[in-house]
């Protein structure tokens, strides 16, 4: 199993599941493809014991059905709950659709470069002669982001 996980969510934002730190971020983008909030790493939300008791509570209640789901629930379950806290529920939310999968991998720089990359290709809302032209240039922003981390992550280790 991937540390990481990206999926579009729902209209282009792409969503990040982290199974190590059990975190859920939900990014956002513009007309350009961009995502506007990746240096403020998107809303993560800490999924803990609260949350899943939630989703075996709602998945057992007896009603448990597409209608009454949270889109959240998926996830959550397919990726954040353990065997054990799965084997609880009587009902199981339907997978993550493959249509909506970018790439899991256990590298998050390689994991928020393929996000980036995709999201572009996806969401650009100006044509494809204009969206091509226009590709190094409107992608260079989460380069920028790769490298400002990259170089904060070696000064910690810096003496």
């Amino acid at each position: 199993m991937n540390r990481y996980y990206v999926y579009d969510f729902v209209c282009g934002n792409p969503i990040l599941i982290d199974t190590e730190k059990k975190t859920v971020t939900f990014y956002h983008h513009n007309v350009y493809g961009q995502i506007y909030d990746l240096k403020s790493s998107g809303d993560e939300v800490k999924v803990g014991a609260a949350k899943i008791n939630g989703l075996i509570k709602r998945t057992n209640n007896g009603n448990y059905s597409f209608s009454n789901a949270y889109v959240i629930d998926r996830y959550i379950y397919h990726f954040l709950m353990s065997d054990e806290q799965k084997s609880k529920s009587k009902s199981i939310p339907w997978k993550p659709s493959e249509e909506n999968f970018y790439g899991s991998g256990d590298n998050f720089n390689e994991i928020i470069a393929l996000m980036c990359e995709r999201t572009y290709e996806k969401e650009y809302a100006w044509g494809k002669d204009k969206k091509a032209k226009e590709k190094t240039k409107l992608t260079a922003y989460y380069i920028d982001y790769l490298s400002e981390l990259n170089s904060s992550s070696r000064d910690l280790f810096t003496i």
